[in-house]
């Protein structure tokens, strides 16, 4: 398994545990739509530790399949995270429909831990590359999210009006900015 870790999130990780993810988000998914028991996970002291978890799952040829995440984690570990995240980007993720069984074979999952966001007081304390952004509307608490390192979105400017365009936050809204780094473990799929 491949993963991406941002600089900060090596010491968060500590081991290749969370190499760990996508096959227990995997094991999760197929036994939930086909109805099988589930393998038990294995553990470890990460795997243990509570954390916001972001589950992408994407075809084979890169597409977007679905998505869904959480940034204040509500599960009791890493691995009930990961099991909830899988089931909300499987079946609840509005830009797609429910994956179907017969796309099990047909999908590549990856599973992106985050640090705790912290507030920043300015956008100069934002990097891309290094740093995923969290806008939160002061008036309402609606949140929006971009890992770092998204393809196409190299400047502050555009990760800030990716969030703002995905979200359908208005351009006047005011905002908290908070930053977090990340670790992303990617399936590895059979060549």
């Amino acid at each position: 398994m491949a993963s991406k870790k941002s600089r900060a999130i090596e010491p968060i990780v500590g081991d290749n545990s969370g190499e760990l993810l996508p096959r227990i988000a995997r094991e999760h998914l197929t036994s939930e739509l086909t109805k099988k028991k589930r393998p038990e996970a294995e553990t470890s002291e990460f795997l243990s530790e509570k954390h916001g978890v972001i589950v992408t799952l994407r075809t084979l040829d890169g597409e977007l399949r679905g998505q869904a995440g959480i940034v204040k984690p509500e599960a009791e570990n890493l691995i009930e995270e990961t099991r909830a995240q899988v089931m909300e980007a499987a079946r609840n993720d509005v830009q797609h429909p429910p994956l179907k069984k017969t796309e099990l074979k047909k999908i590549r999952i990856e599973v992106t831990v985050i640090t705790p966001p912290e507030e920043v007081g300015s956008i100069i304390e934002l990097d891309p590359e290094i740093y995923g952004v969290v806008l939160t509307a002061r008036k309402t608490g609606r949140q929006g999210l971009m890992l770092p390192g998204e393809k196409g979105l190299n400047t502050v400017d555009k990760q800030l009006a990716a969030i703002r365009r995905r979200m359908g936050f208005r351009p006047d809204e005011p905002f908290r900015i908070g930053r977090f780094r990340s670790a992303t473990f990617v399936e590895k799929t059979e060549a």
